[in-house]
C-alpha cells in the first residue's frame, strides 16, 4: 500500500507541475506583469471596500521567430530535476564559461567532462558552448533512446540537492527532438506537420511564462510539458518541423498552450476537465470526432457533445462501436477494465489527494458538499458517476462508504482513483495491458460488483480513447491523414476557434 501511496504522489507532483505553468503563472502575470498578462480586467478593492473593476488593454504579443528555448533536463526516467552526477561528452570543440562569458577551460571534441572533478560549489553555473558544428551527449542520462544528445548549449547549476542541467536551443532545433518524442515518426507527413505545429504553438506559450523561473527556463523535458529528446530526430518529423517552420496556433494573436492527446473515443472536451479555467476563459472547443467521417450508424440525436453529458446516452454510446468512427481501428478506441476495490487503499488515495488539493475531494455534510479531510471508513458501498462534461468525460466520482460519502472532482483523479496498477485492461485488439497509475482515460461508466454483504470489491469498467481528451487526438490526425487530410485541414478540425500564423524571419 505503501508503495502505491509514493507513486500516488509522484504523479500529483508530475500534475502540480502542469497546473503550475498554467493557473499559477497566469496569476503571476497578472500581478506583475500587466502588459504580457491574459486576463482582459483587473480587479482591485477600492477603499469603500467594494469591488472595482479597472479596464487593461492587452499589448499584443511580440513574436520572435525561431527564439531560444530554455529545458531543464530531468534525470533518468524522467523522476525528478536533480541529478546525482553529470557527465557530458561533445561531437565537436567546446568551452566551458561562467554565467558571465568568460573561457575557463576549452577541450577537443570527444572529452567527457565529469562536473564532479570542477568542485562546484552551491549556487554555482557552468555554461558548456559549441565552438564547431555537433551536439553533447549526456552519459551520466538515460532516455528511450539510450544516451541523449542534445543540440545547442548546456548549462550546469549546483544546487544542494544535486545538478541541475539546462539545455539553451533555438525553438526550430528544439522541435526537432519534440516531434519524434510526442508521434511516432512512421506516422503520415501531415499528421506529423500538425503535431509540429501543436509542439511549436505549446513551446511558444511558455516563453513569457516559464516554468522555471529560477534558471530562468521555460519548460521541462517530461510529460509535464511536452517530452523532449527522449526518442532521437527522425528525417519524418524533421521534414515535418522544416516544412512548417514558424507556423502557430493563436488565440486573438496570442499564444496559447496547444494541448493534444493519444486516442479519442469519438468526442473531445474543454480545459475544465483540470478545473483550472472559468468557463468563460474556455479556449478548446469539444469536438465531436463522429462528424470527421460519415457514419451511418451513430444516431444524430447523440452526435452532439453536449448531448454526452446525459448519462445513459453516453453509457450507450461507450457501450457500443461504430466502424465507420474516425478511430475505430485503433487499439484505444474502446476498452474494458475489471479492478479491485480496497478500502484501506481508497481512503489512503483519497487523504492523499485532498493534502494537495482540498478542493477536488469533498465530504458531504448535512445537505452539502464541502472541503473536508475524509474520515474513517471500512468498507464502500457505492460508486458512481454524478457529473460529466461535454463529450461525456466523467467529472465528478460519489463515493458512499461506511463512514461518510465524498465526492471527487475532475478526469485526472477520477482516473487515479478507479485503477489498482494490477489489474489488465483489455483493449479494443483484444490485447491486454496492465493498468497503470491511471486508467486509460476517463470516458467511461462504471458497474459495481459487491459481496454479499454488499459492499463493493471490484468496479467493472467501459471505456474508451486514452488520455485527457482535450484537443487534438493524435491518433485521430493519423488517421485523418490516411483519409487524405492536409494538415491545415487536421487542425482546423480539431482547433477550429484557433487561427493559424507564420512567424517570418
Amino acid at each position: 500500500m505503501y508503495k502505491r501511496i509514493i507513486k500516488i504522489s509522484i504523479v500529483l507532483l508530475c500534475f502540480l507541475i502542469l497546473i503550475y505553468g498554467g493557473i499559477v503563472q497566469e496569476q503571476k502575470l497578472r500581478e506583475n506583469n500587466p502588459v504580457t498578462g491574459n486576463s482582459e480586467n483587473d480587479s482591485d478593492i477600492s477603499a469603500d471596500g467594494t469591488e472595482a473593476v479597472v479596464e487593461v488593454e492587452e499589448a499584443p504579443f511580440v513574436f520572435e521567430y525561431n527564439p531560444d528555448m530554455r529545458v531543464v533536463i530531468r534525470n533518468s526516467n524522467f523522476a525528478g530535476i536533480y541529478h546525482d552526477n553529470v557527465l557530458i561528452t561533445s561531437e565537436s570543440d567546446c568551452e566551458l564559461l561562467s554565467p558571465e562569458g568568460e573561457v575557463l577551460g576549452e577541450y577537443k571534441k570527444g572529452k567527457t567532462l565529469d562536473f564532479e572533478e570542477f568542485g562546484m560549489i552551491e549556487g554555482e553555473a557552468l555554461v558548456l558552448k559549441q565552438t564547431g558544428e555537433g551536439r553533447f551527449s549526456i552519459d551520466s542520462l538515460t532516455r528511450a533512446q539510450g544516451v541523449p544528445f542534445y543540440r545547442g548549449n548546456l548549462e550546469i547549476y549546483k544546487e544542494k540537492e544535486g545538478y541541475v542541467i539546462v539545455n539553451e536551443v533555438p525553438m526550430e532545433e528544439y522541435l526537432l527532438s519534440v516531434v519524434p518524442s510526442e508521434m511516432p515518426s512512421t506516422y503520415p507527413k501531415h499528421a506529423l506537420a500538425a503535431q509540429a505545429i501543436c509542439a511549436r504553438s505549446y513551446a511558444y506559450s511558455y516563453l513569457a511564462n516559464p516554468g522555471y523561473e529560477k534558471y530562468n527556463a521555460h519548460m521541462d523535458d517530461s510529460t509535464s510539458y511536452q517530452v523532449y529528446n527522449n526518442i532521437d530526430e527522425r528525417e519524418s518529423t524533421s521534414e515535418a518541423v522544416v516544412s512548417t517552420a514558424g507556423v502557430v496556433l493563436l488565440e486573438n494573436d496570442r499564444p496559447v498552450p496547444v494541448y493534444f492527446f493519444s486516442t479519442s473515443c469519438g468526442y473531445t472536451s474543454n480545459e475544465n476537465v483540470w478545473r483550472t479555467k472559468h468557463l468563460e476563459d474556455e479556449v478548446f472547443k469539444p469536438v465531436t470526432v463522429a462528424e470527421a467521417v460519415e457514419s451511418s450508424t451513430v444516431q444524430a440525436s447523440i452526435l452532439k457533445a453536449d448531448a454526452m453529458m446525459d448519462e445513459a446516452v453516453f453509457e450507450e454510446f461507450i457501450t457500443g462501436v461504430d466502424e465507420n468512427s474516425l478511430e475505430a481501428d485503433e487499439k484505444w478506441y474502446r476498452w474494458s477494465y475489471t479492478g479491485t476495490m480496497d478500502a484501506d487503499v481508497l481512503l489512503e488515495e483519497l487523504r492523499t489527494i485532498y493534502n494537495s488539493r482540498p478542493e477536488i475531494v469533498l465530504s458531504k455534510y448535512k445537505d452539502k458538499y464541502i472541503s473536508m479531510r475524509p474520515g474513517k471508513f471500512n468498507s464502500v458501498l457505492n460508486m458512481e458517476i454524478v457529473s460529466r462534461l461535454p463529450g461525456g468525460v466523467a467529472d465528478e466520482l460519489l463515493i458512499e462508504t461506511d463512514g461518510g460519502t465524498f465526492l471527487v472532482k475532475t478526469e485526472y483523479y477520477i482516473r487515479m482513483l478507479l485503477s489498482d496498477e494490477n489489474s489488465y485492461v483489455i483493449c479494443h485488439d483484444g490485447s491486454k495491458v496492465k493498468a497503470s497509475a491511471l486508467l486509460p482515460s476517463a470516458y467511461i461508466c462504471l458497474d459495481n460488483i459487491k459481496d454479499e454483504d454488499g459492499n463493493v470489491t471490484r468496479i467493472d469498467i467501459k471505456g474508451g480513447g486514452f488520455g485527457h481528451g482535450v484537443g487534438m487526438s493524435q491518433n485521430g490526425a493519423r488517421q485523418a491523414a490516411l483519409l487524405g487530410w492536409s494538415w491545415e485541414e487536421i487542425l482546423t478540425f480539431f482547433y477550429g476557434n484557433l487561427e493559424l500564423k507564420k512567424v517570418s524571419p
